[in-house]
């Protein structure tokens, strides 16, 4: 049978597979950036939650599902209904109680700019009872708009690591920024020759040259020659995360921007090759010269660049988490869609923690394989103590031609995929880390500053208790797509006390099925209800129908 009843499918050639019914798994273990936050905006994120239970059957918020693509309006007349959940007894209770869910994360980071201070206060009222870790400073006001209705609610401030921006906050049109004035100058960067950089804004606008001479060895090295890009809106000097010094002083700066419930800091723009991080190649482009002085005289885009300039930056991110452990905060540096690569993998390691913007959702990698090297990766880095983001991306709800599946929408299908998916990521119950589900609600910075409401599915408040084995393979079958290219289904599986996750990624970059060729029928080892977006568990049953990039929760009955 179908998932959900109400959403009949055409009757299509489908695989059967059989899940064995031993639950006696073998765990196994291996082993683009957040947009920067608007030049007045500060960041906020993270609460520990135990794992508990929740009853699937009652839920506590009432769904308001959004068309694909639409934001909802409310008017006030409407607001009451759909924000009854907020003052539901349930949800009151558990602001003081450990939370049943997965930990969530959420940046919230324009609730504050609500300009309507009813709104902004029913803003801050929902968004406080379903999220444990948002974006905020020490200095922020949303930090103590969002504390005062949750005391539990944790934050995160926004930073960056890698490079020194020549204006505050990043704003060319904002005054130069002074903060680096004092370092010595081996904390940055120097081109070893004359350099001529060519800069473009994001939308490919000519920003022009810029001409700097080069600082040869044994010569000094000056400011004149320090190695600069164009990154986002401004420009930047290059640190060298390689010096003793310069690491030392930024580990406190960086310190000094948590305490009380700031528990961490947001490092973004991260990647593990030079030129992905600092935009060579896009906005920055090197006409001539650009032989880098500290390494050797290697230019941007060699291999040996980008081994030399990660490694550097692991033994930064390294440093700067052993000062945080001994305060009890974390680093999470944005590796974004990076993450996938080793090299990635290596920084979020030495780091203790990551968060993977534009990466966590159903379309974004080849292969349910290479969706489990990730998820290997993240429950690595949890093992090892560290904190993670399972970030999707703003306002985006599948990809084009995305049906709705065995769901009633193409949006549904993919929350509920996101939901699944973090699930299956989940460290084992020994372990000390903590990965975060993270909705990536769309609260953007125009429209309804409530809209986001209508996205937040009652089933995210459900718990499927402690994890009794590590995630494995269900299924594998192939099949031929409606392009004639042959595919492979992967379905992963993870078993809860409470339940069991079923989970296929896209297929492969060429298999563009969602909802017709490859659906694959599992065969579960006893009778399951699967979850309704809604909160309630459906019928009880014992065959799933699973399409390309799409997921599954199913509960004990």
């Amino acid at each position: 049978m179908d998932n959900a009843a109400p959403n009949m499918a055409p009757a299509v050639a489908t695989m059967r597979v059989s899940i064995p019914c031993s639950a006696a798994l073998v765990a196994v273990l291996a082993g683009c950036g957040e947009t920067p936050a608007p030049t007045d905006v500060p960041v906020t994120d993270l609460g520990l939650r135990d794992v508990g239970f929740t009853a699937v059957d009652a839920p506590v918020e009432a769904s308001v599902d959004a068309p694909p693509d639409v934001a909802p309006t409310m008017d006030a007349g409407s607001l009451d209904a759909a924000l009854a959940d907020v003052t539901d007894a349930a949800v009151e209770a558990a602001v003081d109680a450990p939370s049943p869910r997965l930990p969530t994360l959420d940046f919230g980071r324009s609730l504050q700019y609500i300009p309507d201070a009813t709104r902004r206060a029913a803003a801050y009222d929902a968004f406080a009872r379903r999220v444990d870790l948002a974006e905020a400073s020490l200095a922020s006001p949303q930090l103590d708009a969002l504390t005062s209705r949750n005391p539990a609610i944790a934050a995160f401030d926004y930073m960056l690591d890698l490079t020194a921006c020549f204006h505050q906050q990043c704003g060319a049109s904002l005054p130069l920024d002074t903060t680096w004035s004092t370092l010595p100058e081996t904390s940055f960067l120097h081109f070893a020759e004359a350099t001529t950089l060519h800069f473009y804004a994001l939308d490919g606008h000519d920003l022009g040259t810029v001409d700097i001479p080069g600082c040869a060895a044994p010569a000094p090295a000056t400011a004149a020659c320090r190695a600069r890009t164009f990154v986002w809106g401004d420009s930047r000097y290059l640190f060298a995360t390689g010096d003793a010094a310069f690491r030392t002083w930024m580990a406190a700066r960086l310190l000094a921007t948590t305490g009380g419930a700031v528990r961490g800091v947001f490092l973004d723009e991260h990647a593990h090759r030079f030129n992905d991080a600092m935009k060579f190649g896009s906005q920055s482009r090197v006409e001539r010269g650009g032989a880098l002085r500290e390494y050797a005289g290697a230019h941007p885009g060699d291999a040996a660049l980008d081994t030399a300039w990660n490694a550097d930056v692991v033994g930064a991110l390294a440093q700067y988490r052993t000062a945080f452990a001994a305060q009890g905060r974390f680093v999470m540096p944005n590796l974004a869609t990076y993450f996938t690569a080793p090299e990635a993998q290596a920084q979020a390691l030495a780091a203790g923690g990551v968060s993977v913007e534009g990466l966590w959702r159903p379309d974004a990698f080849d292969g349910t394989d290479r969706f489990f090297d990730v998820v290997r990766a993240v429950r690595a880095v949890a093992a090892a103590g560290g904190v993670v983001d399972l970030y999707g991306t703003l306002g985006y709800t599948g990809p084009s031609g995305y049906g709705a599946g065995g769901y009633a929408d193409a949006p549904t299908r993919y929350r509920m995929w996101r939901l699944a998916a973090s699930f299956l990521a989940q460290p084992d119950a020994g372990d000390r880390g903590t990965v975060y589900f993270d909705p990536t609600l769309a609260i953007d910075f125009g429209g309804d500053p409530l809209a986001w409401v209508a996205t937040w599915l009652p089933a995210y408040a459900t718990s499927l208790g402690v994890p009794l084995a590590a995630p494995d393979v269900a299924s594998r079958t192939t099949y031929t797509s409606t392009t004639g290219v042959a595919c492979t289904a992967v379905v992963l599986r993870r078993t809860f006390a409470r339940g069991t996750v079923l989970v296929r990624a896209k297929d492969a970059w060429n298999c563009p099925d969602w909802d017709g060729a490859g659906i694959v029928t599992v065969t579960l080892p006893h009778a399951l209800r699967p979850l309704q977006p809604d909160g309630t568990a459906g019928p009880a049953t014992d065959t799933v129908r699973i399409r390309n990039a799409e997921a599954w929760i199913l509960l004990e009955p």
